[in-house]
């Protein structure tokens, strides 16, 4: 076990006994520090000791104090059966420069696939003056591997080296009659990102001969020569596959078409929204399903809303095109006008179909490529605003540096929030930490809010409790060190539009014209439920099925006790459940295990699976006033995520005037007040939940309360003033840009 000598700092001792969040902060500030500022001799004792986290977390400080003497060491570790000490040997060889000791493990990492192929293609990238030997270690692993998918990730990687000899490996791999399709359409991805006017015939061969993935990418290749005879022959391929089912041929066909343009560009800002998860529309149909939560909702109100302020011309919200049956093909067309100067645009990378946003890292590559593309296509912006810590957020940030485009990033604690919940509870420790690790990559998504609180002009962060204080414990340093005017305070805020219209046509129903279908489909359920539970409020909730968001807490704390199971029916607003993903899998399988302790609780739960925004409007309008006999008014509403920033559904029903329950941690206890417009409940606890649906239930008809919560959102938290304190953000970031530049 590792002893601290006299000179061990804080940081060393939080890697070697820190709560894993602690240790996270603490390999982070060793990382800022420069090289020699601390001695190495306590991170090789860590190292060398048998604690997982600590040696996991030493190996990149470890790794830039020790320089030469650590190479060996990292070079065995990045071919060892470890995979977190190979991910971190990795990311640590990328820190260095090249050796050809190094290169082998590095291009064998990205074979073999992983997070670590991510993170090896990173190293790669940064190995420019050592490309000749890396296009060399490419080929020469190209040789001993038949795995396709293999083959595919290391074929995209020599695309990231200039060099001719990894040029001419890409051409080989597009023209070779004995390459399987998948490797000839990642050389052509590698070519559509760096063009090569040589290989047009190439091109039209390889699209000839190939598969639907291919003819897409050889396109794609074809039309980024930007000449008359590769475009001519960009736009045969599509003529001949219009009418297809294969789903990369729509895609095709759509790239050709390419986008749409404004028909007036009016002056002002552009300003570009990224979220690059899920299936974006401009109806919110997936709404709910998958990735699509509350923050697609958002962005599609907000893109309209920030159109009307004076000071910006065009807004642009940069989504994932995806080519599917299912969907009536709707997502597969590169622009979807949203209203004049506002407009949803989509970008094909990856698979033709739904990738789930964890897996989107996979695709890291193309996803930055295909965007940078993209940004030029739009005449360039004026003004990104990055969410999240995930593929999209990485790659934006870095497109945005190299085009010198302004940054404005919403920091929410994630993963750092998640982590000290799960800490709380003891559902995360030391020991366990390496195997999540793997799973949700903390490390490279807290690096991520790092990085980008240090490149963004400006930081926002939604209103919560002492926000700079509780924030910078959260975040450690990179947070804490910020100017005071980089950080911004901005609520969220709802469109109000969904909410009036769900009332207009309740009332108009009342009076004779048809119910809403989500009504009609809500009602049906609920009389097909025993005799018994007609008749009920309900207490809904809407989320997407995600585990963060603690549906099957909710389900326990509802059935397991009499008095709340007697008294409401429980509707689930969320999750495709047709297609489920992993994620919605997972989700419905905690479900599952709940019903199976306490077989009653499948009496009167209602899952409706997602719904478009304007139904959710919908069923929390007649969890407020009721419908025919079947539903009682008053109902409430309830959200027990383990991790709510703030909470669009949470304010649409306070709009509504239910009573709500809201995690008493982040952002909501800014705008619920426990007693007077909802209450509040530790949402790691089934108890404290209860609680709260009983001090909920026993408000639900108190008028006072519901005028109360409609007001506060009507006041303070509508889109419309959001985009009002985000338009006066971007207007001053390109301001302070100017004076600077001046």
């Amino acid at each position: 076990m590792f002893c601290p000598s006299n000179n061990s700092t804080a940081e060393l001792r939080a890697l070697q006994n820190g709560r894993p969040l602690e240790a996270l902060r603490a390999q982070s500030s060793l990382l800022r520090r420069s090289p020699g500022t601390t001695g190495a001799s306590g991170l090789w004792s860590l190292f060398r000791s048998g604690d997982a986290l600590g040696r996991a977390l030493a190996i990149r400080p470890l790794s830039r104090l020790a320089g030469e003497a650590f190479d060996g060491t990292l070079h065995r570790l990045a071919s060892g059966d470890d995979p977190l000490l190979r991910e971190q040997a990795v990311w640590a060889l990328g820190d260095r420069p090249a050796s050809a000791a190094g290169i082998g493990p590095v291009v064998r990492a990205v074979a073999d696939g992983g997070h670590a192929a991510v993170v090896g293609q990173l190293a790669i990238e940064r190995w420019v003056d050592a490309a000749p030997t890396v296009a060399a270690a490419i080929a020469a692993e190209l040789d001993h591997t038949t795995n396709a998918a293999a083959r595919v990730r290391l074929a995209e990687t020599a695309g990231l080296l200039r060099h001719g000899e990894a040029r001419r490996l890409l051409a080989r791999l597009l023209s070779s009659a004995d390459q399987s399709d998948s490797v000839s359409a990642a050389a052509a991805r590698a070519f559509a990102a760096a063009p090569d006017p040589a290989l047009l015939d190439d091109l039209r061969r390889a699209a000839s001969h190939g598969d639907a993935e291919v003819r897409f990418a050889c396109a794609r290749a074809l039309l980024a020569l930007r000449t008359a005879v590769a475009g001519e022959a960009a736009a045969r391929l599509a003529t001949s596959v219009v009418g297809s089912e294969e789903p990369f041929d729509r895609l095709l066909v759509a790239v050709v078409r390419g986008r749409t343009r404004p028909a007036t560009i009016e002056p002002g800002l552009h300003v570009a929204q990224v979220f690059v998860q899920g299936r974006l529309d401009a109806d919110l149909s997936f709404a709910g399903a998958g990735d699509d939560g509350g923050i697609s909702t958002l962005l599609v109100h907000l893109g309209r809303a920030l159109r009307t302020e004076p000071v910006v011309g065009r807004v642009t919200t940069i989504a994932r095109a995806l080519a599917e049956p299912e969907t009536g093909w709707r997502h597969a067309c590169l622009t979807e006008i949203q209203a004049d100067g506002v407009s949803i645009e989509r970008m094909p990378f990856g698979p033709a179909g739904y990738v789930a946003a964890p897996d989107l890292w996979e695709h890291r590559l193309e996803l930055e490529r295909t965007l940078e593309a993209t940004v030029v296509e739009l005449g360039g912006i004026d003004v990104a605003h990055l969410r999240f810590a995930d593929a999209g957020a990485f790659a934006a940030a870095r497109v945005c540096r190299r085009l010198g485009i302004p940054v404005v990033f919403t920091a929410a604690p994630d993963p750092h929030a998640l982590i000290a919940a799960a800490e709380s509870t003891g559902a995360l420790t030391r020991e366990s930490f390496p195997e999540e690790e793997l799973r949700n990559h903390y490390l490279q998504r807290a690096q991520l809010v790092e990085t980008l609180l240090q490149q963004a002009d400006t930081v926002v962060v939604l209103p919560r409790p002492d926000a700079r204080a509780t924030l910078g414990t959260l975040f450690g340093m990179p947070f804490a060190e910020l100017e005071p005017q980089r950080v911004r305070i901005v609520p969220e805020g709802i469109s109000m539009t969904a909410v009036d219209r769900a009332a207009r046509e309740l009332e108009e129903a009342r009076h004779g014209a048809q119910l809403p279908t989500v009504a009609g489909d809500l009602l049906d359920a609920i009389a097909a439920l025993p005799w018994h539970r007609r008749g009920l409020p309900l207490v809904v909730s809407v989320g997407r099925l995600h585990r963060v968001k603690g549906m099957p807490l909710l389900l326990e704390a509802w059935a397991g006790d009499d008095d709340l199971h007697r008294s409401l029916n429980l509707v689930i607003v969320g999750g495709n459940l047709e297609r489920p993903t992993a994620e919605e899998h997972a989700v419905l399988a905690g479900l599952d295990e709940v019903f199976e302790r306490i077989p009653h609780a499948r009496e009167g739960f209602l899952p409706l699976g997602h719904r478009p925004n304007h139904q959710v409007a919908t069923i929390m309008r007649i969890a407020r006033e009721g419908l025919t006999d079947l539903i009682s008014p008053d109902g409430i509403y309830a959200c027990t995520s383990q991790k709510e920033e703030f909470g669009v559904a949470l304010l649409e029903a306070m709009a509504t005037g239910i009573a709500v329950v809201a995690p008493a941690a982040g952002g909501p206890s800014t705008f619920v007040s426990e007693g007077l417009t909802g209450s509040l409940a530790d949402t790691s606890s089934i108890g404290s939940v209860r609680g709260a649906l009983h001090r909920a239930f026993a408000t639900r008809s108190d008028e006072g309360r519901a005028r109360r919560s409609a007001n506060v959102v009507r006041s303070d938290y509508t889109v419309e003033a959001m985009a009002a304190s985000l338009a006066a953000v971007y207007d001053d970031v390109l301001n302070a840009r100017e004076r600077v530049a001046a």
